[in-house]
């Protein structure tokens, strides 16, 4: 199995979410994200699980030996690409506060 480009990832993920209605969302400020330490607000938009989003489909922990190098490799490339589409929109990716598992688009408000 080939793996993908950065810039393949960021292809799909232009095209796999609807950003306007995201930043709409953050910036609506309906669902804030309570992690930051000068009290600004964030907004935040679910874009899906860990599960259902990163190409291993896995979420790593410290203790765990089933992930390869290509797992590894797929997902680093991915989330790099995610960062940059957010990062380009001036938002971040931020975990669930109640499943770290759960991955959000975030911006300040």
């Amino acid at each position: 199995m080939e793996t993908k480009t950065k810039e393949q990832y960021y292809q799909e993920l232009e095209n796999m979410f609807h950003w306007d209605k995201i930043i709409e969302e953050c910036e609506s400020g309906e669902f804030l994200y309570e992690e930051d330490m000068d009290e600004d607000k964030i907004g935040c938009s679910l874009l899906g699980s860990v599960f259902q989003l990163a190409p291993s489909g896995k979420y790593y922990m410290p203790w765990t030996t089933n992930q390869t190098e290509q797992d590894i490799e797929e997902d680093n490339t991915f989330y790099e690409a995610l960062d940059e589409i957010l990062d380009s929109m001036n938002m971040f990716l931020v975990p669930g506060e109640g499943d770290p598992c759960d991955l959000f688009a975030a911006k300040y408000i």
